[in-house]
């Protein structure tokens, strides 16, 4: 902490936050978050609205967090389309609307280039998944394979939309993957 503050650059103030956050002095980090916020630091505005969600160091305000993150999309921060899309694709601090998810997800997806996680792709594909769009929800869950949310409920759903795609040959392999996967996990 100690070094970024002598540093004093917007990256040195975030830091110190995350320092903070990281400690459990939520206080401390949500007063850095909002200094380098202020100063136009994406990744501190995303930080920030997380606080607010999960009532860290603050009261929980899903409302504020989405507010938040809804004035800051200038800063063109991946981590913030990711989120907005997260919260209107589930109706957190706003009212649900998947149109509006999608748009953000695929901005996340464009911003996310080459570093990209691809939990977006995932999640992208669980929101066609709801509107029965299942050529889409498969294209968007096998892209997001292998990613930061590679789970059974990833193959689970992937099998899913073959099934309702009328592929059985494809769901009973992806079903069998599935298999794989859950007994990795176990001894």
């Amino acid at each position: 902490i100690e070094y970024f503050e002598q540093v004093n650059t917007r990256a040195s103030v975030y830091n110190i936050g995350r320092c903070y956050f990281e400690m459990n002095q939520f206080e401390k980090a949500i007063l850095y978050y909002e200094k380098a916020s202020a100063a136009g630091d994406g990744k501190a505005t995303y930080n920030l609205s997380l606080m607010y969600e999960y009532g860290n160091g603050v009261s929980k305000d899903p409302k504020k967090a989405f507010e938040i993150l809804i004035n800051a999309v200038d800063l063109n921060e991946k981590l913030i389309y990711r989120n907005l899309g997260r919260y209107y694709s589930k109706g957190i601090g706003t009212e649900k609307n998947l149109k509006i998810a999608k748009a953000y997800y695929k901005k996340a997806i464009e911003l996310f280039g080459k570093d990209f996680c691809p939990d977006v792709y995932t999640s992208l594909g669980l929101e066609y998944m709801l509107i029965r769009d299942y050529k889409k929800a498969l294209w968007y869950l096998k892209k997001g394979l292998n990613g930061c949310l590679d789970t059974y409920e990833q193959y689970f759903e992937i099998t899913n939309c073959y099934f309702n795609l009328d592929k059985s040959g494809e769901a009973i392999d992806f079903f069998k993957q599935l298999n794989t996967v859950i007994f990795a996990n176990f001894p």
